[in-house]
């Protein structure tokens, strides 16, 4: 059993899901090859840590607790919980069963010190964002191949990031995309400090001038649907590998998911988490099975990885579609408080969303308005009784005590840009 999450993916970028430009070939060779697709499957987290942990437990945000931690519902402290023990995870449960368990990490926020690696035999984490891209994975992959018993089951997780920032440039001779030089979109360091002044900040307080915001708007989706391809080709050699040494001979189940989308400009903002919006929450799940893929709807929660990673098929009760986000102390504090503040809960009920966000709660018809700039009067929506009770759920974990956290989950967390 092979679950690979291609961080960072969203699924309108993907030709997988029709987008007119090809950055997924390998996806849809997948497809054409017998597996079941959702283009509208819901990331049940808006960052790495709690969509990475509702995959390996099969709960939601909001019960396993494994995300930013504010205290309060004005935000004094941040920290991050890591997963509880008192989950068993799919690799805990899987090792029970008698399979050999190997996890491979391009993104180095999944160390072990967030609890994700408990049940693996062997857990390999790259040390930083972009060492373990493209060729990058190959190596620890086949170290962690090699180490492996043949006579026995696998289950084996990989994480591919290269559509996660940093973005290398897109290099001439591409027919689909022109030349385009790379740029930090991020936290720019000056002197030792972040730069309040970069592009990052000036794009989410909303100081650059309508050419500006166009052309960088261009730049960065040029990147990201190169970086998105860039994925798609590690995940063709990453298969590859698994195929020579010989585990596809025997059948074989491939779930693929990504635990978050990436904002491109949409709603002022610029990289992914902290919000619930469609760009961010909207991503693939794909799954290739030799006894014959499950049927899936196109629309469902990647909540559902868990069952469909055990057992291969969707769980008897299909998951609610919702996810939660909460809020970021650097975002706010490098914004002037216009971003990263909110705390938010949506809940999908097929075209219909609702999204609860800072206290208030809006409807969006995501046929009519795709982008969700028109919210609707709620009324007396069928989900809102749903969604209260995810709400209440999300204010508890989010009043609970912060914990303890290792101090290099800390150090990785500050590397990749989250924690100042």
């Amino acid at each position: 059993m092979i679950f690979v999450v291609m961080d960072t993916l969203r699924a309108d970028r993907t030709s997988l899901c029709g987008y007119e430009r090809p950055t997924t070939p390998t996806l849809e060779r997948l497809r054409e090859a017998g597996a079941a697709v959702a283009c509208g499957a819901v990331a049940p987290g808006s960052w790495t840590l709690p969509s990475h942990a509702s995959f390996f437990t099969g709960q939601s945000v909001a019960v396993h607790e494994a995300h930013f931690a504010g205290e309060g519902e004005v935000i004094r402290a941040m920290t991050i919980r890591p997963l509880d023990d008192r989950f068993e995870t799919l690799a805990e449960s899987m090792a029970a069963r008698g399979y050999q368990t190997a996890g491979v990490s391009a993104n180095p926020v999944l160390a072990a010190a967030t609890g994700l690696d408990r049940g693996f035999a062997v857990w390999r984490v790259a040390s930083r964002f972009g060492s373990w891209y493209g060729s990058g994975l190959i190596a620890p992959l086949r170290a962690v191949l090699r180490s492996l018993e043949p006579d026995r089951p696998l289950f084996l997780f990989v994480n591919v990031a290269d559509a996660h920032d940093p973005w290398g440039p897109v290099p001439a001779g591409i027919d689909w995309l022109p030349e385009t030089r790379p740029g930090l979109f991020y936290f720019a360091l000056r002197d030792g400090r972040i730069d309040r002044n970069g592009i990052w900040q000036r794009y989410v307080r909303g100081e650059m001038t309508p050419p500006e915001d166009a052309a960088l708007r261009v730049r960065v989706e040029r990147l990201y649907d190169f970086a998105v391809h860039r994925a798609d080709r590690t995940l063709a050699a990453v298969l590859a590998e698994v195929e020579a040494y010989g585990w596809t001979r025997r059948g074989m189940r491939l779930v693929v998911a990504s635990d978050h989308g990436e904002f491109l400009g949409e709603h002022g903002l610029l990289r992914h988490g902290r919000y619930l919006y469609e760009g961010n929450n909207r991503v693939p799940l794909l799954v290739l099975d030799s006894d014959g893929a499950p049927a899936l709807p196109d629309r469902l929660s990647a909540l559902e990885v868990f069952a469909l990673a055990r057992e291969g098929r969707r769980p008897a009760e299909p998951q609610p579609s919702h996810a939660v986000a909460f809020p970021d102390r650097l975002w706010t504090s490098q914004s002037d408080g216009r971003v990263g503040g909110s705390t938010s809960a949506a809940l999908w009920l097929g075209d219909e969303k609702l999204l609860w966000m800072d206290g208030e709660t809006r409807r969006y018809d995501l046929a009519r308005d795709p982008d969700e700039r028109r919210p609707l009067a709620v009324g007396d929506h069928p989900g809102l009784e749903t969604l209260t009770r995810l709400v209440e759920e999300v204010k508890s974990s989010k009043a609970q005590a912060a914990p303890a956290v290792d101090p290099e989950l800390l150090e990785r967390l500050r590397a990749a840009g989250y924690l100042e």
